[in-house]
């Protein structure tokens, strides 16, 4: 697409500028002042004043924007560009990933293994104890030859 026709396209359906971008992903557009929108105009990209972006990058008006109107490449003027976003810290989450699955194989091998680097102390001898069983006397009927009466209520 020429140059030219970017400007009928975006201009007719009142866009912003079709080089403001992220930084790492010049074909995604954003629709609000954001400090991580870039000029993908200039060379190398950077970042734009969000005053900028307000007034040119995000309105019918980009087209009377000096960098988009510059013919030949260049880095973004001083009164233009914004400041840079900082980098996020970066995360060891692979080292500690790592460092985990170690720690569980140490822990699993002394349980599997630690007995034969554990000083063992031999078991405490068993204590034989009796159980409580109580002594009841036998209980025998004693036989008669004669029946006795029984008592009939």
């Amino acid at each position: 697409m020429t140059l030219e026709a970017t400007n009928a396209t975006y201009s007719e359906y009142g866009k912003g500028c079709p080089y403001f971008a992220l930084l790492n992903d010049p074909d995604t557009s954003l629709l609000f002042p954001s400090s991580m929108g870039h000029c993908h105009r200039a060379h190398p990209p950077a970042p734009v004043q969000l005053d900028h972006q307000e007034n040119y990058c995000l309105t019918a008006q980009h087209i009377t924007c000096p960098i988009f109107l510059r013919q030949g490449k260049g880095a973004l003027p001083a009164a233009i560009q914004g400041e840079a976003v900082a980098k996020p810290p970066r995360r060891w989450t692979g080292l500690k990933f790592l460092g985990g699955i170690i720690l569980l194989g140490l822990l699993v091998w002394l349980g599997v293994w630690g007995s034969g680097f554990i000083v063992n102390q031999p078991p405490e001898p068993e204590i034989p104890t009796q159980a409580a069983v109580a002594v009841l006397p036998e209980i025998t009927a004693t036989y008669t030859k004669t029946p006795t009466e029984t008592a009939v209520p």
